[in-house]
Parts: C-alpha cells; structure tokens; sequence
C-alpha cells in the first residue's frame, strides 16, 4: 500500500529515522508505521485529517497528535537534514566544483487555515498567504528553506541561507559562490551584505538601474548561468504536485513546514542514488 506513495525503501527509511528519534514506549499502541503511512495520505493527496482514521486502525485524534509530537521534536527537520548531510558528503568525495552556482527563489502559498506567518498576496488580490524561499542546486535538490509573512525577496535571502543543514564556506573551501536570481534580487545592499560571505548575487539589471548589480553580473558567464534559472521554479513545481503544500490548511507555520520537509525527503531520496541514502 505504501508504495503507492512513495517507493519501498524510502518508506523503511522514514520508518527507521522515526524509530530511532521517536522511539516506541510501552504505552504506545499505534506503531509509527501506521501513522507514517496515514501522514504520507494527507501529504500526497490532501486527505482531511478526519479521514485518516477511516482506512486504518487508529482514530483521526492518535494519528493528528503523533504527526504533532514528530513536529514538536522536530523528527522530519532533523531526517531532512540527514539525507542533505548524506549528500552533501557525496559532493564531497567526487572532488567536483559543487555547490558554485544555487538558485534562489520565493513563491506564496495560498492560506486557508494558518493563523501565523502570513501576509498579504499582492498577486492574488490581496489575500492571505505565506511565503517560502528556497535555494537549490543545480541537481534540483533543495539545500534549504524559510517561510515567512509576505516580506520583500531581499529580506529573505540570508535566512534562506541560514537554513542549510552546512556551512557553505567549509564545503566550498572558501572558494566563491555565485546565488542566481531573478530582477526582484537586484538589490546593491543585499550584493554587498552576500560579498561578506564570499557569495557573488547574479541578477539581471532592472529598467532603472544605471549599473550592474556587482561586477559578475556584467561578465559573459553571468548569462549562461541566468539562462539555468528555471532550475528552482522547477523545483517548486515539483513541490507543489503535493497537495497539502500547494496551500496551507495547517493552523500552525511549523506543521506546514514539516509537511514541506516531507515532501523535500521524498524528492531528494528520488534524485539522488539509493546507493548514497540507504
């Protein structure tokens, strides 16, 4: 049945990390299998949490308060953060010029039920949304993400980047790293505040600036790696064919961000060879 949603050894996987950060007591009646799987239900087809009991063993209330003990202990954060470690030591080893050039990019999520972190769409007529920021790679692999009211792109770079489970200085051996994105980054405070962290911003330049962002956007390469963008708007499209992050029906910012850590397991695992993860 699991495989339906996702495949077999990515299922184990989830089963194994949660066992071991959420271990089983004595009390516990509801195996986190179970529970994993009625979460998977809810993830991949936006099942209400009131039909969860109705295929399984357990009642709504122990599946909706055990996927809220994994989010209060931050169990889907920290198997995220594994399988990026995993990878990122894979980068590693292949001695390759990895991780020099991310994209980065922010999208608003339509809310229905959240009651913090939102703001206003101004793309939707002024309806209440959250806004997420990602940075990717270019594999399409999502190495970190923030989600926060309605704020300017240019506010939420540095938190994006602090989201990485890596210091990007250490894996880059202090060497530079180029951050792609589009117009709404052309910022010369914000290229100045990323050339502290060895980070050179490549922007196109907008209608009403007389320059160049920095130097490397005015240099032939910073075109080709423009042309590459649509590499996270991919990957947001890829998160969204899940339905219970293509719009926010969770109360809480933290219960939708672990349902958005789910999906980005899922993805990753899918990506990236077995023979790195499992």
């Amino acid at each position: 049945m699991s495989e339906k949603l996702v495949p077999s050894n990515v299922f184990n996987y989830l089963i194994r990390v949660t066992n071991e950060l959420f271990p089983p007591q004595r009390v516990q009646r509801a195996r986190n299998r179970d529970i994993i799987y009625q979460v998977l239900r809810v993830l991949r087809y936006g099942v209400p949490w009131r039909d969860t009991g109705k295929e399984g063993r357990y009642s709504w209330q122990t599946v909706y308060r055990r996927f809220c003990a994994f989010v209060k202990k931050d169990i889907i954060h920290k198997t995220w953060i594994r399988v990026i470690e995993r990878y990122t030591h894979h980068k590693n080893e292949e001695n390759k010029q990895h991780f020099q050039n991310l994209f980065v990019d922010t999208t608003f999520i339509k809310n229905i039920g959240g009651i913090d972190c939102i703001g206003r769409n101004s793309t939707d007529r002024g309806r209440k949304a959250t806004k997420v920021s990602i940075v990717c790679d270019e594999n399409r692999i999502v190495l970190g993400c923030y989600a926060s009211p309605c704020s300017h792109d240019t506010k939420l770079v540095e938190s994006t980047l602090d989201s990485m489970p890596f210091d990007l200085k250490q894996v880059r051996k202090r060497k530079v790293t180029y951050l792609v994105a589009d117009k709404a980054y052309a910022s010369y405070k914000l290229s100045d505040r990323l050339g502290t962290r060895n980070i050179h911003l490549i922007t196109e330049k907008k209608k009403n600036q007389r320059r160049h962002t920095n130097a490397a956007c005015a240099r032939p390469s910073a075109r080709i790696k423009l042309a590459k963008r649509c590499t996270v708007e991919h990957s947001f499209a890829i998160m969204k064919r899940f339905k219970r992050i293509a719009r926010r029906e969770e109360r809480y910012c933290t219960q939708y961000m672990a349902f958005f850590y789910l999906g980005l397991i899922i993805r990753t695992t899918k990506q990236i060879p077995p023979s790195i993860i499992f």
